[in-house]
């Protein structure tokens, strides 16, 4: 009998640490847009216990193209996963080194027409910057060693930017030909001959809006003139972003075409 026990025992404690435990998250109170490392052999997981992520849906940079945000993170061990978003639909737990932290993308060169009239404002080179965690930052935020480069004269300027750790350089350079691309327009003005569209469809997605499913057409479009034949499918979400930012927004405009 007293074995029995000492089983039932070691039973129930063996349950208790073998079944997975989920784990608290920190849920953020706005979306955090991401940068995906194109790189990165990271995997997005379906579920999170307290050992690791569970339920493999894929490699994050199948989807490096996407529009990636967070909107909460745990940290299991010494590592931190963030619940993911891509293109506006809940994707699953992602590692924070699948991201690209301390980082500064930056136009490397920029050539400028020779304009006594213009200011070139250098953060116009930033296309995007992050912070530690992998969350883009207002470019605003990023200092640059100089703020704008004119344009009234032959050039060349090495211009810093830095964020926290991240740093990143670009040339701005100023060409010496103050009359470069200039034409006289003395000739007079040729008219074509009128014509109109073969075909006219305004129309939005039956998917699109409220109550809307976002879901892909599923009825073609056939558009014919004389011999020729076309059948398209029009997909457009709505929506390619959470939160109040007008990244990803898109509204009735189609965003691709299947033919």
């Amino acid at each position: 009998m007293k074995k029995l026990k000492i089983f039932i025992i070691i039973s129930l404690m063996m349950l208790f640490w073998v079944q997975p435990k989920s784990v608290s998250a920190k849920s953020f109170s706005s979306f955090q847009t991401k940068m995906i490392n194109g790189n990165s052999n990271y995997r997005i997981y379906q579920g999170m216990t307290h050992r690791g992520p569970v339920g493999s849906v894929g490699l994050a940079r199948t989807f490096k193209y996407g529009n990636f945000q967070a909107s909460a993170v745990k940290k299991v061990g010494k590592s931190k996963y963030y619940f993911v978003w891509i293109d506006g639909h809940k994707a699953g737990w992602l590692n924070q080194r699948a991201f690209l932290r301390n980082k500064i993308s930056v136009v490397k060169k920029i050539s400028l027409v020779n304009n006594p009239y213009y200011s070139f404002p250098t953060k116009d080179a930033i296309n995007f910057a992050t912070d530690s965690t992998g969350t883009v930052v207002n470019p605003n935020k990023v200092k640059a060693s100089q703020d704008e480069v004119l344009s009234n004269s032959a050039s060349e300027h090495k211009i810093t930017f830095t964020y926290g750790k991240a740093h990143a350089h670009t040339v701005v350079e100023v060409r010496g030909d103050a009359q470069e691309e200039f034409g006289v327009a003395d000739k007079p003005e040729q008219t074509g001959k009128s014509a109109s569209s073969w075909f006219k469809h305004y129309r939005t997605s039956g998917n699109w809006g409220k109550g809307a499913s976002y879901a892909p057409e599923t009825k073609p479009h056939v558009l014919k003139s004389g011999s020729f034949k076309l059948k398209t499918y029009f997909y457009q979400p709505a929506t390619l972003s959470q939160g109040r930012s007008q990244t990803g927004m898109v509204g009735p405009v189609p965003e691709g075409m299947i033919i």
